[in-house]
């Protein structure tokens, strides 16, 4: 299990649609969070403005399920599609005596772990520095963070 762990992070890390959607996320995420907190594009009633953490309003968007479907399902049939064309290396994992329960699991878990990559980690780090960045940083104080770790914690199960 530990070697298909490896082999579908390797086949991640080369996947490109897997560094677009980061690309892709990063600089949403970036020019969101600028565009709040410099007053040029407003949102309220937002459970985070409901917090007193109104400058993580852009962290909305990416909670939105369109959002979160349409890079998980970007991801999903670019990384999982390859496997079982023609050239797929699915065929040579199950005859090499791999379970299939294991061979699935792996694929599984590393997507998984893809798409909290792209959908929640790099929104919620870029939101950090950024507001570190424009002088917001006094919000980040226990509370805060605790209240966006059940918040985030939530949405990942």
């Amino acid at each position: 299990m530990k070697n298909l762990m490896k082999a579908e992070v390797f086949k991640l890390t080369r996947n490109k649609t897997f560094w677009v959607l980061i690309a892709t996320g990063t600089g949403l995420s970036i020019l969101l969070h600028c565009l709040i907190i410099t007053g040029w594009w407003l949102l309220s009633g937002t459970p985070f403005d409901q917090a007193g953490l109104s400058e993580f309003n852009a962290l909305s968007l990416f909670t939105m399920p369109l959002y979160f479907n349409l890079i998980v399902s970007t991801l999903a049939g670019f990384y999982i599609s390859t496997e079982f064309s023609k050239n797929g290396v699915i065929k040579n994992q199950m005859m090499s005596g791999n379970k299939r329960t294991n061979i699935f699991m792996a694929k599984y878990l590393i997507f998984s772990l893809g798409s909290f990559l792209v959908t929640i980690l790099i929104p919620l780090v870029t939101a950090i520095i950024v507001t570190l960045l424009f002088g917001q940083g006094d919000i980040l104080n226990f509370t805060s963070l605790t209240y966006l770790g059940r918040a985030y914690g939530l949405f990942t199960l």
